[in-house]
């Protein structure tokens, strides 16, 4: 079981995930806790399995969330950190994350001083830049609800090292990059989902939508460059919502950049590349359904776990607990 840990156990791993048959997909050196085991079993690895899964287990319940989570709305797994997870509230908290483990015990608080909180609907993890040589979390400032913003932001932050001690909840400071955005053609749109693929680094938008017809999804240009506000190009259509569904509120990429959780307030789905054809046919291919909990009144964020063969998932409202799903293999 993962326990808090004590000063002095940072060591230095390269962290090269290698997804079975293919390449690295991350390239970052980390410095992260010898977490041990995250459930009394097999240690904890950042090494993903690219084999997709057929088969999803019941959904399990890992803990109560903490209290200071009562809107969480965006969940991202680390890539520095075995067996640690981020989290983040929306609308009406200040600028701040904070680090779980995976049965959502609260290890850290982590600040972003000097940033905006306006409606936070997301996060995720990925390269920070080409040359990048660690993860970076990026956090998603893009919700707006009367489509009455003019700009909107994601936030870039190097993933820390956490010096989580055995009695107290330390609280850091982020150093952190700005990444203005607007839509084309001058469009507003609410948005609740924000993607990073593990390889590229590709970073996408996708919008709230309306009930029933399909969100929209918008890629950055690139590179990436702080401060300096750009225009989004539009992909395309997402395969989700149908048009029995409820609206899209958080996604991730899989750590093998093979495929994409998407949550919908009423379910969750796994949509698939096309073999050989590039990432982006994953946003329209059919939807595949997961558990989810029945638990979650108001489901907002879901994460792959670095294995690439479980995800997490929570809702917002006060009282409610993180959930894991995990692939059932045959023996």
């Amino acid at each position: 079981m993962l326990t808090r840990l004590t000063l002095g156990t940072l060591v230095t791993i390269a962290a090269s995930a290698t997804c079975g048959p293919r390449p690295a997909t991350m390239p970052w050196e980390v410095q992260h806790f010898d977490a041990g085991t995250a459930d009394g079993g097999a240690p904890v690895s950042l090494v993903a399995d690219c084999t997709p899964c057929e088969t999803w287990g019941a959904v399990e319940i890992r803990g109560p969330l903490p209290s200071q989570l009562d809107e969480l709305s965006g969940l991202a797994a680390s890539a520095a950190h075995p067996g640690v997870i981020y989290a983040h509230n929306d609308s009406g908290d200040s600028p701040r994350l904070f680090a779980l483990d995976t049965f959502g015990r609260l290890l850290a608080e982590l600040k972003l001083s000097g940033a905006q909180a306006i409606d936070w609907e997301d996060m995720a993890l990925g390269p920070c830049d080409s040359d990048a040589r660690a993860p970076c979390l990026f956090l998603a400032d893009i919700g707006d609800n009367l489509r009455r913003r003019g700009t909107y932001t994601v936030y870039r932050a190097r993933e820390p090292a956490l010096p989580i001690g055995a009695d107290q909840t330390p609280e850091l400071n982020l150093p952190f990059d700005r990444l203005p955005f607007i839509y084309p053609n001058g469009e507003r749109n609410n948005a609740e989902t924000l993607l990073s693929h593990p390889a590229t680094g590709a970073l996408y938008v996708v919008s709230k939508g309306i009930a029933g017809q399909p969100s929209r999804v918008f890629r950055f240009p690139t590179p990436l460059t702080p401060d300096v506000t750009v225009t989004l190009v539009e992909v395309g259509p997402l395969s989700v919502p149908e048009p029995t569904d409820i609206l899209v509120t958080g996604g991730d990429i899989h750590p093998c950049g093979t495929s994409l959780l998407v949550r919908m307030y009423n379910r969750a789905v796994e949509l698939r590349e096309v073999p050989d054809a590039g990432f982006e046919t994953t946003f329209t291919t059919r939807a595949r359904d997961v558990p989810t909990a029945i638990d979650e009144p108001q489901g907002e964020a879901i994460t792959w776990g670095p294995d690439g063969q479980s995800y997490f998932t929570a809702s917002e409202h006060t009282g409610q607990s993180l959930h894991r799903v995990q692939c059932v293999r045959a023996p």
